[in-house]
């Protein structure tokens, strides 16, 4: 009478110990623009790995693996085409640029129980997010200061939506947004702001 109940902990135990490795195929299809490349249509193996640049056995190990998490299906004549959650990275640029950011958090993560110990200073993430842990406001170089805006502008959207569904509006007549970056989520605030004009 057990064995169903047996089987199920130990399937959710499995996706527990395999959830670095889900991870790890995400990132390696979101880095290698994997999605944005089938999005253009179906291709087959090959013409993937040559466009890729990533060995042919290599190429289809991340595709078979894609497929297994519902970011590529394979399609009519030995081709595989974006999947139902591949697509929908398609159009949702702050979680690519969050899975790309993740690369940092997966180094920190190699050696969990010597960052638990606080033996692994300084971590990756405490590196980039500079200002986390001292006065310094950004990145330090011109190309970490870069990476970090376009990731501001990429995820500010969907965090900006998130409020503006949350929050009331109708009782204020400005706005301010400190620290705009590129004034993306500016320009959502004020397009908002407009409705109740």
């Amino acid at each position: 009478m057990t064995r169903w109940t047996a089987r199920r902990h130990a399937r959710a135990l499995f996706d527990v110990c395999a959830g670095f490795v889900y991870s790890q195929i995400l990132y390696a299809c979101v880095h290698l623009k994997l999605f944005d490349l089938l999005a253009a249509g179906p291709d087959t193996s090959a013409n993937i790995a040559a466009k890729l640049d990533v060995p042919l056995d290599s190429t289809h190990r991340l595709l078979e693996a894609a497929v297994s998490l519902r970011l590529v299906e394979r399609r009519v004549g030995e081709r595989f085409g974006l999947g139902v959650l591949g697509a929908a990275l398609m159009g949702n640029p702050a979680v690519s640029s969050m899975i790309e950011h993740n690369r940092l958090l997966y180094a920190d993560l190699c050696d969990p129980v010597r960052l638990l110990r606080r033996q692994q200073r300084p971590t990756r993430l405490s590196s980039y997010w500079t200002y986390a842990a001292s006065s310094e406001s950004l990145p330090s170089s011109d190309t970490r200061r870069g990476d970090y805006t376009e990731l501001m502008a990429n995820s500010q959207p969907l965090v900006a939506g998130e409020i503006l569904d949350a929050y009331p509006l109708t009782r204020h007549r400005c706005l301010l947004d400190v620290g705009g970056g590129t004034a993306v989520s500016s320009s959502r605030y004020q397009s908002a702001q407009s409705k109740y004009n």
